[in-house]
């Protein structure tokens, strides 16, 4: 340990030591933001970009969406929502897993289906394309 602080010490600079410093510090920052999101209170579900449910996470249940495709299936339970089942190709949509948190997002990107949660602090859309 105390060779590589003395390489680290002849190796850079004061200004480059407070560069490093700083970088860590926002990556430990982002990294607390990214977990520390509040559980969302209802989905969102667009079809080609346009909203066309809002479904609450408070009870259990399975919703059938009709997507370019045909039917996904999107379930609902405990405070979360997952696909279940799309007639897509490669179903990376199912991989996705359970959805609970204000801003987690997941899309059936062939069938043009996307889920966002959303809470009382959940962010705005900002870029979505297919």
């Amino acid at each position: 340990m105390k060779g590589t602080l003395t390489f680290l010490a002849r190796a850079t600079t004061p200004a480059d030591r407070l560069v490093l410093i700083a970088v860590w510090g926002g990556m430990i920052l982002l990294g607390i933001q990214a977990f520390a999101r509040p559980p969302g209170e209802e989905a969102v579900v667009r079809v080609r970009g346009e909203a066309v449910k809002r479904l609450a996470l408070d009870r259990p249940r399975k919703v059938t969406i009709r997507g370019a495709l045909g039917p996904t299936e999107l379930q609902i339970r405990d405070g979360a929502i997952r696909f279940r089942h799309a007639p897509c190709q490669r179903k990376r949509c199912l991989g996705r897993g359970w959805l609970a948190q204000a801003g987690e997002t997941a899309a059936c990107v062939p069938n043009r289906v996307l889920v966002r949660v959303g809470g009382e602090q959940g962010k705005p859309w900002h870029a979505v394309s297919y």
